[in-house]
């Protein structure tokens, strides 16, 4: 081969592969293949939409219009009448529904573009010799817990990414969202837990909770046969409500969580006061005595019962 100055020979100069001529009937089915995966994918992204109108589909088919007019009117009297007569359990069933809903109609409708405009999608580029294309890579919604006032979403992260950079982007996800508020919080490894607050619960004040207060006639009868100063060998639970059970258990198993009020997210606000110690602090009129009072309250059923004694001390007289 010739050289440079007799040293250095010639770079090879890169050739354009013939193109391969591919039959029309191997095309057609390599485009087919190709729309039939991205439906299935489809379909398996949105399973639930999915199902949900395949099953309406189905019903139409088989009762019509009117039957399908009547089912769902069966179902509202139903779904009514369990509200109306167990609401304790028919909520966390409720609020599933209603979760899974906004999952399928809001976050995964607007998820790509959100992640694509806020730098948290990875784009990896593919050279195909002709043209350079770029493969998307979009963090997943592992699972969604909705409740009145907010939608919490748990999120896996792509390879390299940190909380922080998520945290970076809340702002932007409260508009992409129309969320009030967006908190983004980390959990050990691996995910995130981004909080979309639609509603402030605290806007009014908390109702306190309906307390167990009530006396069973077999604990009435168990006090009046046994001596009411009797106590365990350790000295900490009366002998009579130990031998009682029931309730008494019941009763302790509250101590690790007395109501007191209610979080940000809407959930119940419990503090635990068997076992450990809780410390209130804050400036004055921060509410230090609303929570004290409110555990007090949340105390009553126990101190009813001869659970709990109460010793209190207050410096300022107030």
């Amino acid at each position: 081969m010739s050289r440079i100055n007799g040293d250095q020979r010639f770079p090879r100069v890169p050739s354009r592969v013939d193109k391969v001529r591919v039959p029309v009937w191997m095309l057609l089915v390599a485009v087919a293949g190709k729309l039939l995966w991205l439906a299935l994918r489809g379909c398996w992204r949105h399973r639930v939409a999915v199902a949900f109108v395949v099953g309406l589909l189905l019903v139409v088919n088989r009762v019509g219009l009117v039957g399908l007019a009547v089912l769902v009117a069966a179902l509202v009297l139903v779904a009514v009448a369990w509200w109306r007569v167990h609401p304790r359990s028919f909520g966390p069933v409720a609020w599933w529904v209603w979760g899974r809903a906004r999952l399928t109609f809001v976050y995964r409708w607007r998820w790509k573009p959100a992640m694509v405009h806020t730098d948290l999608a990875i784009r990896m580029p593919t050279s195909t010799g002709d043209q350079v294309t770029f493969d998307e890579y979009f963090p997943r919604i592992r699972k969604i817990r909705s409740s009145r006032s907010v939608d919490v979403l748990r999120v896996e992260l792509l390879p390299g990414q940190t909380p922080a950079e998520w945290a970076e982007q809340a702002e932007a996800l409260r508009h992409v969202f129309r969320a009030r508020r967006c908190q983004v919080r980390a959990e050990t490894f691996r995910f995130v837990r981004v909080s979309f607050h639609h509603r402030d619960p605290l806007t009014r004040p908390v109702t306190p909770p309906d307390l167990d207060d009530t006396t069973d006639p077999d604990d009435s009868a168990d006090d009046a046969g046994s001596d009411p100063a009797g106590s365990d060998p350790s000295g900490a639970v009366p002998s009579a409500l130990v031998r009682r059970g029931g309730r008494a258990s019941r009763l302790l198993a509250g101590l690790s969580a007395v109501p007191v009020g209610r979080c940000e997210d809407g959930r119940p606000w419990t503090l635990p006061v068997r076992g450990t110690h809780v410390l209130v602090a804050g400036a004055t009129g921060a509410g230090k005595g609303s929570v004290l009072w409110s555990l007090v309250r949340g105390l009553g059923p126990a101190v009813r019962a001869g659970l709990v004694e109460l010793w209190v001390c207050d410096p300022k007289g107030g």
